[in-house]
């Protein structure tokens, strides 16, 4: 599914996979009958993960070039403006995961802990022959699990993908690759710190920034820094986690979530949720396949 922006087409994870869903894996040789469209500028609202064992080609990234030569690892941020160039006799792993899959189980804070996520536009390393096979061996037990319809199936992705990404990380500390700290990287801790203690009470930026002793600007050079978002966008994504926690881990009413959120007017949460998510919060719960609901039905 393609959706227009006002420039730039932003493809969902349905472009892929042909149903909601907020986590997929794949041979990266399915993803061909796409390519037409993907070697147009384009970009996602999840992450990309490319583990190439074989090609010959270039992706371009946010104006960016980087050569496929393989074995190789790659990590793509939401929102980054992305065109593919490959060979078709490409050969490897593609994985796609929405930040909201891997936050249902695991606070969104442990997500920043993987440096090779921060960038602002792309992660790129070369790996050698050892490694891409002591990779490759653990993603077959992921993309075996994805293909089975097995009880508590979700759960065991997010705790294989948590493995994976620390796996992948490991790689980074050993070469000396993890992205330093920098003042901004500082800064967006606190902002950070504060979100997650207010960000029911606080829905603001001017808010955050008075609490920051700087001004609303400056918050949003330091995120756009450190994350690529503006602290608009950041406060927006962490109530709408919120929600998605709720309505999948609760039996709470929608109208209920909506007054826990902090939303007086249950039409503008729906509002608001289904332009954050994509879909109704209805819609959400039921994709998420509610344990207690269908225990109960």
């Amino acid at each position: 599914m393609v959706n227009y922006t006002t420039d730039v087409p932003a493809l969902d994870m349905t472009f892929f996979a042909n149903n909601d869903t907020s986590f997929w894996i794949s041979d990266i040789s399915s993803i061909q009958q796409g390519l037409t469209h993907l070697k147009q500028p384009h970009k996602y609202d999840c992450f990309m993960l490319l583990f190439i064992n074989s090609s010959e080609g270039a992706l371009f990234i946010d104006d960016k070039k980087f050569e496929t030569t393989a074995p190789l690892f790659i990590s793509i941020r939401p929102n980054s403006i992305l065109s593919l160039s490959l060979s078709p006799s490409i050969s490897g792993i593609v994985l796609l995961f929405k930040e909201a899959f891997f936050a249902l189980r695991y606070n969104n804070n442990v997500l920043n802990h993987f440096s090779f996520l921060k960038h602002s536009h792309a992660t790129v390393l070369k790996l050698q022959e050892a490694q891409w096979q002591k990779l490759a061996g653990f993603i077959q037990l992921i993309k075996q699990e994805f293909s089975t319809n097995a009880e508590m199936k979700d759960l065991v992705l997010r705790s294989y993908l948590n493995i994976l990404l620390a796996k992948v990380e490991r790689l980074f500390s050993k070469l000396n690759l993890r992205e330093k700290f920098s003042l901004y990287e500082d800064k967006y801790r606190q902002f950070e710190a504060l979100l997650e203690s207010n960000f029911l009470q606080y829905k603001t930026p001017g808010q955050y920034a008075a609490k920051m002793f700087i001004t609303t600007n400056y918050l949003n050079k330091i995120c756009n820094n450190a994350r690529g978002l503006s602290s608009g966008e950041i406060i927006r994504k962490r109530i709408a986690l919120e929600s998605q926690r709720l309505l999948h881990h609760t039996n709470l009413t929608v109208a209920q979530i909506a007054h826990r959120s902090g939303f007086e007017s249950v039409s503008y949460f729906v509002t608001f949720f289904k332009r954050q998510v994509g879909q109704t919060p209805d819609s959400f719960r039921k994709n998420c396949h509610d344990f207690i609901n269908k225990k109960n039905g």
